[in-house]
């Protein structure tokens, strides 16, 4: 069974077949790891890292019925433990991220957080049980009341995971939307206006081994390693030792 889950995601996500599936590794990963953890899967010597990326909770819901992951990264610990694994206080934290106001870049309408609150704004955030949702209404409730209520009725639409609510922003179809602060890529033509640092919060990712893969550990150690954390932080995440 495992194998033939194995070969349907496969074919889902456009990987190779040319190893063996004792050479493989299957990596549920939050969307907004997808570039770090990319660099990181080259790392692994021999090994086809095959990723799944998404948002957190529907990853947790695709390992609670079974799918076949080796390895599950998440953006917050709530979806480690909604995966029902064995033991999730086996994850361990790997980095840290902040969330922003992303903007197009030539939009002159939003200049601070208190412009989300303008009539009329069009504001992509995270659906929730997403963490990168929930931590945007976290800060909401940190604001006044009457902040928050003028922000979400301005809440356009409701992404899946936060790399849509990017494209939202990047397309112009919102004014802006609320995402990690490491999505921000010159390559997006978006712009970030920051959240006091009184109202941010800080997002913790976990990861964890599903299965008894031999290179599940390896792949976490990576992860771990000097160098793991120095490819996170080049991608705009914040290492777990600061």
């Amino acid at each position: 069974m495992r194998a033939l889950l194995l070969l349907v995601i496969c074919a889902l996500l456009g990987c190779g077949t040319h190893n063996s599936e004792d050479d493989k590794l299957m990596v549920f990963a939050a969307a907004s790891l997808k570039e770090a953890f990319r660099e990181i899967g080259r790392e692994l010597d021999g090994v086809e890292v095959i990723f799944n990326f998404a948002g957190s909770n529907q990853l947790a819901s695709q390992i609670s019925r079974g799918a076949p992951a080796d390895v599950f990264a998440s953006a917050d610990f709530e979806a480690i433990e909604s995966a029902r694994l064995a033991d999730p206080k086996k994850a361990n934290p790997f980095a840290h991220n902040y969330l922003v106001i992303l903007v197009p870049k030539d939009d002159v309408q939003i200049g601070k957080y208190e412009d989300l609150a303008n009539p009329g704004i069009k504001l992509a955030i995270a659906a929730k049980g997403v963490p990168a949702g929930n931590y945007a209404r976290e800060i909401l409730d940190k604001a006044s009341a009457a902040y928050r209520d003028r922000v979400l009725k301005n809440v356009a639409t409701e992404e899946e995971n936060v790399r849509s609510v990017v494209m939202k922003v990047s397309l112009g179809e919102v004014d802006a939307g609320i995402a990690y602060k490491s999505d921000a890529k010159p390559a997006d033509n978006v712009r970030i206006v920051e959240f006091p640092s009184n109202l941010n919060v800080r997002a913790t990712y976990f990861i964890i081994a599903v299965s008894k893969n031999e290179f599940s550990a390896k792949f976490i150690d990576i992860v771990l390693s000097a160098r793991g954390q120095g490819i996170l932080e080049k991608h705009g995440l914040v290492a777990v030792s600061k």
